[in-house]
């Protein structure tokens, strides 16, 4: 398993750059401008659609191919991707939580509750691909991108709308109630797609 994480790491540092680099400029944009959401939001999204990348990459150079001789479980190969979902949405919650601690104490404010905030990146970043990755992994990245670009239009909607949930809540525990709903939706959406995913990747391979 550490092995097939490394190589997927390896490979964002390679091929991902561009992507990496984008996510740096939004992550500064929200520094100086940190009354809009979409800035803070968009580095969410570009973590929650680094798998697929990664598939696409992998489909490229036949490493679906060359693992099947490698000592690796359909389920630790599968499971491989989720991994890195749970990695990356912990490494931007890290990141917003500095970067929260660092505008309050410039006096400064972000546009959104923060917990709302991490709740929003956490269902970005991990309901996101889930909702994606069993059609991937069925289909393969050139057949499942109709899926890819519908849960890309999905993913913009849920954004907009969420960014403004403080305003819509009549109160603060109906906002932690929709937080925690929220949340509890992208870990059971998680749990779903990997079983499904690891079907469909059996499924492929027989």
């Amino acid at each position: 398993m550490k092995g097939l994480i490394l190589k997927d790491l390896y490979m964002m540092k390679k091929y991902c750059r561009s992507m990496l680099l984008i996510a740096v400029i939004f992550l500064a944009a929200a520094v100086v401008n940190p009354g809009s959401p979409f800035f803070l939001l968009y580095p969410a999204f570009f973590a929650g659609m680094m798998p697929v990348t990664l598939i696409s990459y992998d489909e490229k150079f036949r490493w679906n191919s060359y693992c099947r001789v490698l000592p690796y479980s359909a389920k630790q190969i599968v499971f491989s991707k989720y991994l890195l979902i749970i990695l990356l949405t912990a490494a931007l919650l890290i990141i917003y939580s500095i970067l929260a601690i660092v505008l309050s104490a410039a006096g400064t404010g972000i546009n959104m509750e923060f917990f709302t905030l991490l709740s929003v990146i956490f269902t970005l970043s991990v309901a996101g691909p889930s909702l994606i990755l069993p059609f991937i992994f069925r289909y393969g990245v050139e057949k499942g991108r109709i899926v890819f670009y519908i849960v890309i239009i999905l993913l913009c909607a849920l954004s907009a709308g969420m960014s403004a949930i403080d305003d819509a809540a009549p109160d603060a525990l109906s906002a932690g109630t929709a937080n925690i709903l929220m949340t509890a939706a992208a870990v059971i959406i998680f749990i779903l797609s990997y079983l499904a995913s690891l079907k469909c990747f059996k499924a492929k391979s027989i």
